[in-house]
């Protein structure tokens, strides 16, 4: 799947709207940006889960890649209460490397680890580069591009060996596009991160 089609995909999933996705617990296959592959055997489900075979978070062991960021981090920040982590369903918009969502299973954040050369692939896609972003890690940028989105809702930062995606929701309980989380909600998590890279 292009990036092109992936943005396109995960728009309809962050306006509501869904696919079928792998029912069987095959594996599944999502590309998240130019570079950005991840490969998942297991259905999405509410309950914890730290597996991943992704080539960027493979070098990180469960636990050191489920305490980048937790639950409690991101209701800290959000104001959110009951925040779980999921796991992997692309077919649910759920396609990181660690996934967050509500009570409900409403997605809130998904959150994509990958080798720090992923950075300049990424933000060469001109579906997912929208703008630099100061202050944060050693390079980042906001996206997806207008033409995707009018309103920006993924942040990417590299930092050291890594570079981060966080990409939040529409909100399906406001009309129009209203992020779930802030893009300074999203930098926020961002730092917290990268505190603990």
């Amino acid at each position: 799947m292009t990036a092109v089609a992936l943005l396109a995909l995960l728009a309809l999933f962050l306006v509501g709207c869904t696919t079928d996705g792998d029912e069987g617990g095959g594996a599944t296959t999502t590309t998240i940006a130019p570079a950005l592959t991840t490969t998942s055997s297991s259905v999405a489900s509410p309950e914890p889960s730290a597996t991943t075979t992704s080539p960027s978070a493979d070098d990180l062991t469960g636990t050191q890649l489920t305490a980048l960021l937790t639950p409690e981090d991101v209701q800290a920040v959000s104001g959110l209460a009951k925040v779980a982590r999921a796991g992997r369903n692309p077919g649910r918009g759920l396609g990181g490397d660690l996934n967050f969502v509500t009570p409900d299973g409403q997605p809130v954040l998904m959150v994509v680890v990958q080798p720090a050369a992923s950075f300049s692939a990424w933000k060469s896609d001109p579906d997912s580069y929208r703008e630099d972003l100061d202050g944060l890690g050693e390079a980042a940028f906001l996206g997806p591009a207008p033409a995707m989105n009018d309103i920006p809702y993924l942040v990417v930062f590299r930092s050291g060996e890594r570079t981060i995606g966080l990409l939040t929701y529409d909100d399906p309980g406001v009309s129009g596009w209203h992020n779930l989380l802030t893009l300074e909600q999203l930098q926020e998590l961002a730092r917290v991160i990268i505190g603990r890279l």
